[in-house]
């Protein structure tokens, strides 16, 4: 049996310790909460963990092609087992009854939902190895789920150290930003040095380099590939995106219009067709395409390789290369997508603006060249920081504890009669024993629903017929009380809807879609194991291919980004290095696989275009390296080796609609996107506007007085010094001793 928690009654309860939990639960632990932390699986981060190679091996192995994640409450059995609980829960409005309390005739007081498990949204994997590849331990490997770098300028790098999470956090720089394009003949011998590749279906070679992006002056004033003229035209245009930032300039009013596009801009500034990509993909930032036209019908995903079409769900065939889309087929899925492409994710010229000025904060925010940072060991210490915020003002976490449902009541009225709870029964025997009323909870703990109204702004009179969680059941069947709820967007969505299900009232207030209706964005992922860097004598490194380039034959919709990490970050062992890439994915899942590319038909050329070598396929889900064979380019070849690549595509959930009928669950109601490859903004955003919404009027994490931490760092460092001195004079009198 799981240990038992104690106490049982918590101000604030979070269930799972993604970094949007972690930040609202370090949050809430500073304004002196009482806050509980469960995670049903054994290491922090959720969605930003960081993983083991073994682990995500396990994972890649448990998810045929066809599969998609999906939430272990909409099955048909679970739809019963939430029937069940509802009949339990009128039951208990029955005692009510029985012993006079008042209940509107037809009405529900009561429900307990059972609750889905955390599970990777990852979808459609491809796993391709080498059989030549030497085994290194896993433990030697820390893999990414969501793989970010930090804008050193960012308002993440703010909260760090004001909430001192960075005392649990060692940041590496970046260092180097690169557009991956066509080697031109002129500067085929520039530094770094161009890759020649060859394809292994003809004769044509293609010559790539990895450009550096100039974000800075001294960047611009380096880059040898510009002319005076362009370095000029590139030198002014960030310095007025500075100025805009600070309301002067000519672009000033640039930032407070929502019409026109970064492009716009740029082509009125009299910018090149490649400083615009520079700008727009290598310094904003861009994750989506800002041509004005669609990709052409007549390209493929490949360099001229075997066709591959897309309408197949089985894994690649044994022939296989690289995937190629026909045109018809292409064309028709990029036209009912059009609107993803064309005008929703157009950067307007306010956002590439801000954009452009972030960029250029943090290229001078340390003294250190670049403008991007990363954690050592994983992206996933950046949750487990928080967490540690969390544990130091008086946190408790919980981890391998999984909660399987919660208690709803609506209203404020009087609460069933008490009873004990025995732990040692089921979950459902647990809550139908649940003793709710404030009378058991201890002082200091109780469930008191005016301090829920006053905590989250509402009045008496629009909170009467709300519904609030009460309490929820672990899988040991521990129930444990609480004032908030604060959990991830398919949780909330699979409350909502049990509760729309159960409750005529919400239903007829609340448009309320099915779980298999919800909105989510999606990213195609793609992780290499390489032996051998990228680029010479450098660990992390971060780059972009930019939309329809010519080195993937005018392919990718999107821009392709690509992040490097390795052994200095403690994320590989020696010679062995990590590479992710990540693109948009067009659509929207559930993957419909007759429409949808998958994350191996979007992102093996550029895997192939970086790496060695090329594959083929020995088995189902899985495939070997054609090098091991012998590859007639692997002598001359410059590429890294890739010795164990994972294709896979990710989502990321979003609140359907409003809040809904419940007024104490906190989540993540923000339509922006996480799954982005460069900061943090989006989360960190997300996360400030739920606690401000239900907390009003308290301190959150950014508005903490740093002169203040660092008076209480000083005294900590002073007390820490003192010890490590008593410490010495103790050794000092023990070797004394000793002779």
């Amino acid at each position: 049996m799981d240990p038992k928690i104690e106490p049982d009654c918590w101000d604030s309860i979070v269930v799972g310790s993604g970094l949007f939990e972690c930040l609202i639960a370090s949050a809430l632990a500073k304004l002196g909460q009482s806050v509980l932390i469960l995670d049903q699986e054994d290491t922090y981060g959720q969605e930003y963990a960081s993983i083991t190679l073994e682990s995500l091996r396990q994972t890649a192995a448990g998810f045929p092609a066809s599969l998609t994640a999906e939430a272990d409450t909409n099955g048909p059995d679970a739809h019963a087992h939430n029937a069940d609980m509802s009949t339990q829960a009128a039951e208990l409005c029955g005692e009510d009854q029985a012993q006079g309390r008042s209940v509107p005739k037809g009405s529900i007081e009561m429900l307990t939902i059972a609750l889905p498990g955390f599970k990777p949204p990852l979808h459609n994997f491809t796993h391709v190895t080498s059989s030549s590849f030497t085994q290194l331990p896993s433990k030697l490997f820390i893999l990414d789920l969501m793989p970010k770098i930090m804008f050193q300028g960012e308002a993440m790098t703010e909260v760090l150290v004001k909430a001192r999470a960075h005392h649990y956090l060692e940041f590496k720089r970046v260092e180097g930003s690169y557009m991956v394009t066509t080697a031109p003949q002129s500067i085929a011998s520039a530094t770094p040095p161009s890759t020649a590749v060859k394809l292994p279906d003809s004769n044509r070679q293609l010559t790539y380099m990895f450009r550096p992006v100039p974000a800075s002056k001294s960047d611009i004033f380096k880059d040898k590939s510009l002319g005076l003229s362009e370095k000029r035209s590139l030198m002014t245009l960030l310095a007025t995106a500075v100025e805009a930032g600070q309301g002067a300039g000519r672009l000033k009013d640039t930032l407070n219009s929502s019409s026109g596009s970064l492009v716009d801009v740029l082509i009125s500034e009299g910018l090149s067709v490649e400083l615009q990509k520079i700008l727009v993909y290598g310094i904003a930032m861009c994750d989506f395409s800002q041509e004005s036209t669609p990709c052409p019908p007549s390209v493929s995903f490949s360099t001229g390789i075997d066709h591959y079409k897309s309408s197949s769900p089985t894994p690649p065939p044994s022939n296989l290369t690289h995937p190629t889309i026909e045109g018809d087929q292409l064309h028709a899925h990029v036209k009912s997508h059009e609107a993803l492409g064309t005008t929703a994710h157009k950067m307007t010229a306010c956002e590439g603006l801000q954009a452009l000025q972030l960029m250029a904060e943090s290229v001078v925010r340390f003294s250190s060249p670049g403008a991007f940072m990363l954690p050592s060991w994983g992206c996933g210490s950046l949750p487990e920081a928080f967490v540690r915020c969390c544990a130091v003002n008086g946190g408790t976490t919980v981890l391998k504890c999984r909660v399987t449902a919660a208690v709803l009541r609506k209203g404020h009225g009087p609460t069933p009669p008490t009873q004990s709870v025995n732990t040692e029964k089921g979950c459902g025997d647990a809550i139908a024993a649940l003793d709710l009323s404030d009378a058991a909870c201890p002082e200091g703990h109780k469930v008191q629903r005016q301090i829920i109204r006053e905590d989250i702004g509402v009045s008496k009179d629009s909170t009467e017929d709300r519904w609030h969680v009460e309490s929820v059941c672990t899988a040991g069947g521990q129930v444990l009380r609480c004032k908030h709820l604060v959990t991830s967007p398919s949780v909330l969505n699979a409350l909502n809807e049990a509760l729309a299900r159960a409750d005529p009232a919400v239903r007829s207030t609340c448009s309320i879609p099915p779980l298999s209706q919800h909105p989510a964005s999606s990213v195609h992922r793609a992780l290499v194991i390489m032996e051998g860097s990228l680029v010479n004598g450098q660990n992390a490194i971060t780059f972009v291919i930019p939309p329809h380039s010519q080195l993937l034959g005018g392919g990718n919709r999107h821009p392709i980004r690509g992040l490097q990490l390795g052994p200095s970050l403690s994320v590989s062992p020696e010679n062995r290095y990590l590479l992710y890439l990540s693109c948009p994915a067009i659509g929207s899942l559930p993957v419909d696989q007759s429409t949808h590319l998958t994350a191996f038909q979007v992102l093996h050329p550029a895997v192939h275009l970086l790496t060695q070598p090329a594959v083929q396929e020995v088995g189902p889900g899985q495939v070997n390296s054609e090098n091991d064979q012998g590859s007639g380019n692997s002598v001359t070849d410059k590429r890294p080796r890739a010795v164990e690549v994972f294709y896979y595509s990710q989502t990321s959930e979003v609140v359907s609609g409003p809040s809904g009928p419940l007024v104490n669950v906190v989540a993540n109601e923000s339509s922006l996107s996480p799954l982005g490859l460069v900061g943090y903004s989006s989360v960190l955003e997300a996360a400030e506007a739920a606690f401000r919404k239900y907390f009003p009027d308290q301190e959150w994490l950014s508005d903490i007085d740093l002169e203040q931490v660092k008076g209480t760092d000083d005294v900590e460092e002073d007390a820490v010094e003192d010890l490590e001195a008593a410490l010495g004079q103790l050794q000092a009198l023990k070797d004394v001793e000793k002779t």
